[in-house]
């Protein structure tokens, strides 16, 4: 047995509800003046956040220049190995 629903009053119900509420969102910051899509000004990042974001550029130049070096390791190991095939 199916249980049937109106889907589409269902729907235009949940749309206008959450119409609603971003509207009143908006319009109560528009009140307090505020600009309703901006970033929060009181927000900073941390000091582990920034050492975190410092430790993972490092990392990363690490990393990178260990793919170069492999990939031209790479490279000079296939050219000796085809060589050596032939």
């Amino acid at each position: 047995m199916y249980i049937l629903v109106p889907w589409k009053p269902v729907v235009i119900l949940w749309a206008l509800l959450s119409g609603m509420i971003l509207a009143g969102f908006i319009g109560s910051s528009l009140l307090q003046g505020k600009d309703p899509f901006a970033p929060p000004t009181n927000v900073q990042r941390s000091t582990n956040m920034k050492a975190s974001a410092a430790h993972t550029d490092s990392n990363q130049t690490t990393r990178t220049k260990a793919l170069s070096q492999a990939l031209v390791d790479g490279v000079a190991r296939t050219a000796t190995q085809s060589t050596w095939l032939k």
